[in-house]
């Protein structure tokens, strides 16, 4: 996986859209990350401009925003950053 940013999630809490997940089966909490890919030349030297690539992991679980260690997103850095955010 190549470093990139958060675009846009949604992780809601953990009892919204009941009716969506009886409805789909699956969770739509998701993540949108951009990365931008350089080009190298067979000498190691930037080929062109940098362009984006986007990952879009979807059908996450959502969290239970608890701040507890039991937390499934405990350890991702990303979440623990984010999960800081909201609650300060």
């Amino acid at each position: 996986m190549a470093p990139g940013v958060i675009v846009a999630a949604r992780l809601a809490p953990a009892d919204a859209d009941v009716e969506t997940l009886r409805f789909t089966g699956n969770h739509n909490g998701f993540v949108l990350l951009k990365h931008m890919i350089q080009e190298k030349d067979a000498q190691g030297r930037d080929k062109n401009a940098p362009f984006p690539i986007y990952s879009l992991y979807m059908h996450l679980a959502y969290p239970t925003w608890s701040g507890d260690r039991t937390e499934p997103y405990a350890d991702v850095p990303w979440f623990a950053a984010c999960s800081m955010r909201r609650t300060e």
